[in-house]
């Protein structure tokens, strides 16, 4: 039994390992379109269909995968602290109730539909080749038929440990959701729930707006990889080393670039992690200020464009993303000066916690630190402007942007001599990893909200809103209040993609401005990111701090920076011209 278990994993890495490589062929497939029509006005007809295929096949095949490594995300404030017979207790009796019903109904409706879709040879009524649609009908069934056999996997791994089940809590949320629109739907609408669930993840896979969320993971991955920021770091730390805070300050300007390169938050605080915090700490840098630096820097990446967050906030509010971008440019810009104001205040009034670092490291002749400082800064802005600048002017898309930063990052990695198989191997892996979560939860959560809509759900919150008597300025702030309150145990996907699509019918009612609402929820879920319990920066950085660094302590670092979000908060509310401004000036009203 054992030896088979084993092998479905082996089968679902495998598998995942193998469409990862879908995102290089996308990169290609998206730049090759661009450079053509843009500078040999000659358009592709087919690019289009084969991009939409590529990213599809990457999310769904991916599910698996993800599911095998653990990385769809969880609601649990209690799951990781629980010893491993506990945990494979809740994972039985979670598998069976919010697994197993979503899952068995992808596969059982969406082989129906692929079977019609072979029979009447579907072609593509969006495309103007009219591609054939049945081959891409056939991923969704067989993607579930190796969700499934992952979930047998993972199951009889827990019933190798225990019979008996007691407990619910923990389990992905993405299949929780799909389980709950599943169960109350078949409640509420009977078997046409099932064909509800299909339509929903082929309209996911067909959405042209989600395919820039892997080409800009990518991107990151590959920035991350190839050596650059490395070098950035350390030019700015010689730079600025007579400086108290030097080092800090290295970090947030390190962390600010690499926002504007990636929308992940995982890899830039673990990035400043393995770069900042030994030499923060050999330099005798106080342990909570060193750790609150890093995990802010790193956060910065949902707000700051190319962010994956307002990729999907533009998706699930059908608001523009370059709009959204516009309007974030500044806000993302602000914060991170508040930060760099409370370093250096902090650092010149305790210059304890921050020393400057000593003469003899950073002795070096001032030519050599300004090539650094080139070498270092001039290759990854060229990158990054071009990318926002395309995207903000009109001239590509967000998805077009993200093809071509992702080239041009391999381009930057290849000149670098970082291009080696296994950086590039690692980079594709992380990115299916990352993009199958986001994906599945997308299925799961459009399959509860369509539910929850169709059962009256949102009308009774709708008309419960209403009977509160709130203008418009209270519901705003009460929607930001829930969204922060929601941040200390939930992280911003599962806000984004969950809750928000639940409030966003009432924003519009209201008539609130949904890029501002945006930004302003942009600014206010990265306190998500550094609010107890769960916290996610605080264990991205545990993961590779030394072990003598402890969580409290990273807790502790992180609250002037929890602040400092709030009050950035408070100052586009009273000076909404901050968010406002760029995106009138580009678009208009």
């Amino acid at each position: 039994m054992q030896r088979v278990l084993f092998g479905i994993d082996r089968v679902s890495m495998y598998v995942g390992k193998t469409f990862a490589w879908f995102v290089l062929a996308l990169t290609l497939v998206t730049s090759y379109d661009i450079l053509a029509t843009k500078f040999f006005s000659a358009p592709t007809r087919w690019a289009y269909d084969v991009s939409i295929a590529l990213y599809g096949t990457l999310f769904m095949m991916g599910g698996a995968h993800a599911l095998a490594r653990n990385a769809h995300v969880r609601g649990d404030i209690f799951y990781r602290n629980w010893p491993v017979r506990v945990q494979a207790t809740v994972d039985l009796l979670l598998y069976v109730l919010f697994f197993f019903p979503g899952i068995i109904a992808l596969v059982s409706v969406g082989a129906q539909w692929a079977a019609l879709s072979w029979n009447i040879r579907e072609l593509s009524s969006q495309s103007p080749i009219q591609s054939p649609v049945y081959p891409f009908k056939t991923v969704i069934p067989v993607a579930a038929a190796f969700l499934l056999l992952q979930g047998i996997a993972e199951l009889g791994m827990t019933m190798l440990l225990l019979l008996v089940v007691v407990i619910m809590i923990g389990f992905p949320t993405a299949f929780t959701l799909m389980a709950l629109g599943i169960i109350f739907g078949f409640l509420g609408l009977g078997f046409r729930v099932f064909d509800l669930a299909v339509n929903k993840a082929f309209q996911l896979m067909t959405n042209d707006v989600l395919i820039a969320i892997p080409l800009f993971l990518f991107m990151g991955y590959i920035i991350e990889r190839s050596g650059l920021l490395d070098q950035l770091f350390k030019s700015i730390q010689l730079a600025t080393g007579p400086l108290n805070g030097s080092l800090a300050i290295a970090t947030l300007i390190t962390g600010t670039i690499f926002a504007t390169a990636t929308g992940i938050v995982g890899a830039s605080v673990t990035l400043l992690g393995v770069l900042a915090l030994p030499a923060m700490l050999r330099a005798k840098y106080q342990t909570e200020f060193s750790t609150g630096v890093i995990a802010a820097s790193g956060t910065l990446g949902i707000l700051i464009p190319p962010s994956v967050l307002l990729i999907l906030y533009g998706y699930v509010a059908g608001v523009s993303v370059p709009r959204l971008y516009a309007a974030a440019m500044l806000p993302g810009l602000m914060l991170a000066g508040l930060y760099f104001g409370y370093v250096l205040l902090r650092a010149y009034l305790q210059p304890g916690i921050a020393p400057a670092l000593p003469k003899e490291q950073r002795d070096h002749p001032l030519g050599i630190v300004i090539v650094m400082l080139l070498k270092g800064l001039v290759p990854i802005s060229l990158l990054i402007g071009a990318v926002l600048l395309s995207i903000l002017f009109g001239v590509a898309t967000p998805t077009e942007a993200a093809a071509l930063g992702s080239l041009g990052g391999l381009v930057l990695a290849a000149l670098y001599r970082r291009l080696s198989f296994a950086n590039l191997k690692e980079s594709v892996f992380l990115t299916i990893r990352t993009s199958a979560m986001v994906g599945w939860l997308l299925v799961g959560s459009s399959l509860f909200s369509g539910v929850f809509a169709l059962l009256g759900g949102s009308k009774v919150i709708g008309e419960f809103v209403t009977g509160l008597g709130l203008n418009d300025v209270a519901f705003f702030w009460l929607m930001q209040v829930i969204v922060f309150v929601l941040g200390w145990p939930l992280e911003w996907t599962e806000i984004t993609i969950i809750f928000l699509p639940l409030f966003l019918p009432l924003a519009n009612q209201f008539q609130i401005d949904l890029v501002f609402l945006g930004v302003m929820l942009a600014i206010n879920q990265q306190t998500s990111f550094l609010s107890p319990p769960v916290a996610m920066s605080a264990y991205y950085l545990m993961g590779v701090a030394p072990k003598h660094v402890r969580l409290n302590q990273i807790f502790r670092g992180m609250y002037p920076f929890m602040a400092l979000q709030l009050l950035a908060l408070a100052i586009v509310w009273f000076f909404p011209a901050i968010a406002n401004w760029l995106p009138r000036l580009l678009y208009g009203r």
